[in-house]
């Protein structure tokens, strides 16, 4: 659970992840590892940023407390994380977006969790930024198709079958 230095501690991150400031994001993660539940999830949403030189240190250290959340609450938190991923453009970190399709689908490869469901009524941009990171992370597999598993590949591509019916 979050302390009353909570506020304080966010306000101090998201200066700091526009600073290229790397060791006050990793204290922030640091010091909340394992704490945060569903209620911070937008909060972590805004602090992805891919304008500065540590930003894609600063946006794996966001991902890892966001996985640990997707680890104690699953899809739930999935659906959070996907209806809130509108932040990413609001923040100019639509790049960032890579991150949260890997997490979903392989570092969470046996939790098969669903995309496509909390998509079904999201904001219409929200939908293409999906279609968009799905389509170019199957590119992206199929170029360097001696990292993948076949398998992996076919459930990304039913994956993006079922997002261009949306």
């Amino acid at each position: 659970m979050v302390d009353e230095g909570y506020a304080a501690d966010l306000q101090n991150l998201y200066r700091a992840k526009n600073e290229s400031d790397i060791y006050a994001v990793l204290d922030f993660c640091e010091k909340y590892y394992g704490k945060l539940g569903l209620g911070q999830i937008p909060d972590l949403m805004k602090m992805f940023n891919e304008n500065t030189e540590a930003s894609p240190a600063q946006n794996e250290y966001i991902v890892e407390l966001l996985n640990k959340i997707v680890e104690k609450y699953g899809q739930e938190a999935v659906n959070i994380i996907v209806e809130r991923s509108d932040s990413l453009l609001e923040e100019d970190s639509e790049g960032c977006m890579p991150y949260l399709i890997i997490m979903f689908f392989f570092w969470h490869a046996d939790r098969q969790f669903d995309i496509v469901t909390p998509l079904r009524t999201a904001k219409d941009h929200i939908k293409k930024l999906y279609q968009k990171w799905v389509h170019e992370k199957i590119d992206y597999m199929q170029k360097h198709s001696e990292y993948y598993k076949p398998e992996q590949v076919k459930r990304i591509q039913h994956i993006e079958e079922q997002l261009s019916e949306l």
